[in-house]
């Protein structure tokens, strides 16, 4: 490298080949940097930036062909710090030579990508869109990497508003389950979530028909009684039919709940359809009755009938969370119920009672494994008793998915107090959201929210409204 010159701009340093013109390079990155310019105030860091091309000793960004950049001429054993490369390979079938193995050995040459002359010279405009999207996010990267060395951009400065990847509407609910689909764990998700809902659409209907309130008397001595005015009574509009079943296995904070009730929702639309009961929350020794219901006396201190979940809400949807948790015994009588949707309350020596509803179930806990293993804490005829399983894929899965959920979660009031009044944290740093894409969230899309919701109060206390690195980190 020549000659020495005032860091002004962000230098490219080009160092073409014979097949390579020196002219088609510069119109490429020229188009780039023009590109990250129009954006406005979503990338505002780019719109007042010169950019300059020029041998320089010390270049911002180094692109060239294997053969010039490996010349001991070029200078660069005389670097101190690896320059930012970019290898431009001459042909289609360019080989892997010696030339492009000295490059890659070279500890003055930082290489950042490799891309394909006509891949991104292509004739007539034509580019390859992946290899010329890679070399955009190189350049996007340095010029970032050049404005926090140089000093004319703070962190704060590198910023984009909270909503830059979507706009959360007033009036939208939760969204954990919301993907741009990106990575292929959450599209098979997407899928099994459609095929369950078209395969238990009729049957859902039918649940849907038989929707009756649970009938209650009252004794002469204020006893409530249910079972006795059940008695003669069929819910089901025709025969007796299997309880339609879905089983959602994934790990805490994927996600399970928020998607029980998108499915519950999907199958019984409407309000008060869908109950949710946590099995580990409950006793063991109760689980039985506050599922199937219970006569008076069944147990110490029930002094009433008890008609239990299943009864009280026939037609809708119930949501068994944690039934991971469930004790094997409460496990051979839900996949019998699953098998006629007939329910015998606890104590009760009269005919079953019919209860159709749609069941979806869901546990953090490793039941395919256990079965697998032959272990006996879930029922492997209970597993094959539900029509669809779904797998939720943890956070480290949707990695892609990642700038939507911080986008979202960050324009939730929960999450960010203010945020729809005007108020609150309007923009956050590109080093924390770099941050969180490196992070692991063993909590997964919960323990997400739970770290921005700190970092934006950590943020407000400062008076500030951009969300930054340091604020990440924050006891």
């Amino acid at each position: 490298m020549r000659k020495k010159t005032e860091k002004k701009a962000f230098s490219f340093f080009l160092m073409p080949g014979k097949s390579v013109v020196r002219k088609d390079l510069e119109d490429v990155i020229s188009r780039i940097v023009s590109g990250l310019k129009v954006w406005g105030e979503r990338r505002a860091e780019f719109t007042e930036i010169p950019f300059s091309f020029g041998e320089t000793e010390h270049p911002d960004l180094l692109m060239g062909v294997p053969k010039a950049l490996g010349n001991p001429e070029a200078g660069l054993s005389s670097v101190s710090k690896a320059v930012d490369t970019v290898v431009i390979l001459p042909g289609e079938n360019a080989a892997w030579d010696r030339d492009l193995a000295a490059v890659l050995k070279n500890p003055s040459l930082n290489v950042l990508a490799i891309v394909r002359a006509n891949r991104i010279l292509g004739s007539n405009g034509t580019t390859d869109p992946e290899e010329w999207l890679m070399l955009e996010e190189v350049i996007k990267d340095s010029v970032r990497k050049w404005l926090r060395r140089s000093g004319l951009k703070k962190e704060e400065d590198i910023s984009k508003a909270v909503n830059w990847k979507a706009s959360l509407s007033e009036d939208a609910g939760e969204q954990g389950y919301t993907s741009l689909f990106a990575d292929p764990s959450t599209r098979r998700m997407a899928r099994e979530v459609k095929e369950a809902i078209l395969t238990l659409k009729d049957d859902a209907k039918a649940v849907e028909e038989s929707r009756k309130p649970v009938p209650l008397s009252v004794s002469a001595d204020g006893r409530k009684e249910v079972f006795s005015c059940m008695e003669g009574r069929e819910n089901w509009p025709s025969e007796k039919r299997r309880i339609p079943a879905i089983l959602l296995l994934g790990e805490s904070g994927t996600g399970k709940t928020l998607l029980a009730r998108w499915i519950g929702s999907a199958l019984l639309p409407g309000e008060g359809t869908f109950t949710r009961v946590n099995i580990s929350a409950m006793q063991k020794s109760l689980i039985d009755g506050e599922l199937f219901g219970a006569v008076q006396g069944a147990y110490t201190d029930l002094t009433h009938d008890t008609p239990g979940l299943f009864l009280s809400n026939v037609g809708k949807t119930v949501f068994l969370d944690e039934i991971g948790d469930m004790d094997s015994a409460c496990q051979t009588r839900l996949l019998t119920f699953l098998d006629d949707g007939l329910v015998s309350p606890m104590g009760w020596h009269g005919k079953p009672f019919s209860a159709p509803l749609i069941i979806v179930a869901a546990t953090n806990r490793p039941v395919r494994e256990w079965i697998a293993s032959g272990n006996p804490s879930f029922r492997e005829d209970l597993f094959y008793r539900f029509d669809c399983v779904i797998s939720l894929p943890p956070l480290r899965e949707r990695r892609k998915d990642m700038r939507l959920l911080v986008s979202l979660s960050l324009q939730e009031e929960e999450v960010n107090p203010g945020y729809l009044e005007g108020n609150g944290i309007r923009r956050i740093s590109l080093d924390a959201i770099e941050a969180l894409e490196k992070m692991d969230f063993p909590g997964n899309f919960r323990e997400l929210r739970i770290k921005l919701k700190r970092a934006c109060s950590a943020a407000r206390r400062e008076g500030g409204t951009t969300l930054s690195l340091r604020h990440l980190f924050y006891e």
